[in-house]
């Protein structure tokens, strides 16, 4: 009869769906060892999906309506930055397929009681591999004559245009490769220097360079592109961009060099339903209110679903795959209960509360204003951004301020691929993260309220708590050993607590981050601290 251990796992988002995962599906017979698995979700769905809407739409002969299930947010992953994410995927048979995007760069102008979005940058994706589009603006130039006379009229703008065109082009691939160069493992910064002080440190410095106007367009370059774009990479104003420690941002431009975007065949959905199919116990409407430990050491979990209280007991180990400051709320009250002072505890909430979150809002609509003005700028993904000089007018900031965000935020809306039996007549769907104009309400069909993690500084620091990078001194970062931190676990006695997520992991706080942490958590915390040795990888 094999010996069996009961995990209780705080959280049904990927982290927690991947620890789950691996204890319930790894073969441990041969330690004699089995798992027990306790997945509990405050929500009345799994959080992977919790967000996620359904629509109805006409099929292509209008006889009759399918569903349509929307990812909320957007869950698409890139090749060279979600090394096990993919490889899980490939492991658990969940299919995906590259979805390369192409980009347009905006800018927002607000005036009395309206605004314009005027686009500046098309970027028609796979890496620069497809090339660059010429924006409207441009096109314009040359306004329709007719006659010979208005042909020639027409010749010189369009020749003038072009030129223009060509040569914003030609100072955009420079600074992209000065940006590849700067990005590369060994000339990178320490690691607390901020993405603004690593502005100020590569801009070119010289006489030449600045009669050329090498510097001004290297900063250009950083606060209208790259602002605008890891803004909508990590859902955060331009202040806390700027903010942002600046090695993350250039690991992720290197590992993402030339590679294709993707994204899960069936959606969200899909990679919910194969995670959760081997879990037996699975508890929804479960808020946690309180965890007790009995005179063995093991813990009972105390849920709530606002009506009744249950609770769960003989917990070996319980895996916090919850966001930072969730975690630090429990583990207060857990805290309280105790009979004796538990230093563990106390200086692990004290790192949790260290983590910043952003509160951001996606919202799917049928609203087209949201995005640039000439429908030919229209791309797969829309970043459109406030000018640094610009301000929204006092009654355009009280306009529905439940549907915006502030507006130092880079508004990020994607066309959504209406489905191939799809009716025609079914309007264009677009999803709109962080709006800082909001949608007409008549044509917004979902609104979703996330936290977003966001790596500052001080979180960096205490991430070392929960997990570090181990490399040998000829190592470049990312490419050593990642370890557990000296508060995942804690002392034997009493239930061993563990933490993973997003933000429990190095880099940028993504996807890729909540299968690393977990699977850390899963293979150097629990196995180990049970004796249990697996022979095969999980993928």
């Amino acid at each position: 009869m094999p010996r069996k251990v009961k995990v209780a796992i705080v959280g049904s988002g990927l982290a927690g769906l991947t620890a789950a995962s691996l204890l319930s599906t790894t073969d441990t017979s041969e330690s004699n060892t089995e798992f027990e698995c306790h997945l509990f979700e405050k929500e009345d769905e799994i959080g992977m999906d919790a967000s996620s809407v359904s629509m109805l739409h006409p099929t292509a002969d209008g006889k009759a309506k399918k569903e349509w299930r929307v990812d909320v947010p957007m869950r698409s992953f890139q090749g060279g930055y979600y090394k096990q994410l993919i490889s899980m995927y490939k492991a658990k048979g969940i299919g995906f397929r590259p979805n390369n995007f192409s980009y347009s760069f905006s800018w927002l102008y607000p005036s009395f009681k309206s605004h314009s979005i005027t686009s500046t940058l098309i970027y028609n994706g796979a890496s620069g591999r497809s090339g660059f589009g010429i924006p409207s603006a441009l096109m314009n130039v040359a306004k329709p004559s007719t006659g010979i006379s208005g042909g020639l009229k027409r010749f010189i703008p369009t020749i003038a245009a072009f030129i223009i065109f060509v040569l914003t082009i030609l100072e955009l691939l420079c600074n992209q490769l000065r940006l590849v160069f700067y990005s590369m493992p060994y000339l990178r910064p320490s690691p607390f220097v901020t993405f603004e002080e690593w502005i100020d440190y590569s801009t070119p410095k010289g006489s030449v360079s600045h009669w050329m106007g090498f510097d001004e367009s290297w900063r250009r370059f950083c606060h209208d592109i790259l602002v605008p774009l890891f803004s909508a990479v990590t859902s955060a104003p331009r202040k806390d961009v700027l903010r942002h420690p600046v090695p993350e941002f250039l690991e992720y431009v290197w590992l993402t060099l030339f590679t294709d975007h993707y994204v899960v065949n069936q959606g969200v959905r899909q990679v919910v339903s194969t995670l959760s199919k081997p879990l037996e116990n699975i508890h929804l409407s479960a808020s946690i209110i309180d965890i007790t430990v009995d005179e063995d050491g093991n813990a009972s979990m105390h849920c709530t679903n606002g009506t009744s209280t249950t609770v769960y007991s003989g917990f070996s180990h319980i895996i916090f795959a919850t966001q930072a400051n969730a975690a630090a709320s429990i583990l207060t009250t857990y805290a309280k209960s105790l009979t004796k002072p538990n230093q563990h505890a106390t200086d692990l909430i004290q790192c949790l509360s260290k983590f910043t979150y952003i509160p951001t809002i996606v919202i799917n609509h049928t609203d087209h204003t949201l995005l640039p003005d000439d429908y030919r700028d229209w791309r797969d993904l829309n970043m459109i951004t406030l000018p640094h000089d610009q301000d929204f007018t006092e009654e355009m900031k009280e306009h529905s301020p439940e549907y915006r965000v502030a507006p130092e935020c880079t508004m990020a809306t994607h066309m959504l691929s209406k489905p191939s039996d799809c009716h025609p007549s079914f309007p264009t769907v677009f999803q709109t993260t962080n709006p800082v104009i909001p949608p007409q309400e008549s044509r917004i069909l979902s609104v979703g309220r996330l936290d977003r993690a966001l790596l500052t500084v001080e979180s960096k620091k205490a991430l070392q708590e929960l997990s570090y990078e181990d490399k040998k001194w000829w190592q470049t970062p990312g490419n050593g050993t990642f370890r557990l931190g000296r508060l995942q676990g804690g002392p034997e006695e009493g239930p061993r607590i563990w933490i993973c997520g997003a933000y429990a992991y190095t880099g940028i706080p993504l996807l890729e981050g909540c299968v690393c942490s977990a699977r850390n958590v899963v293979e150097q915390g629990i196995f180990r601290a049970e004796g249990v040795v697996v022979k095969n990888q999980p993928w």
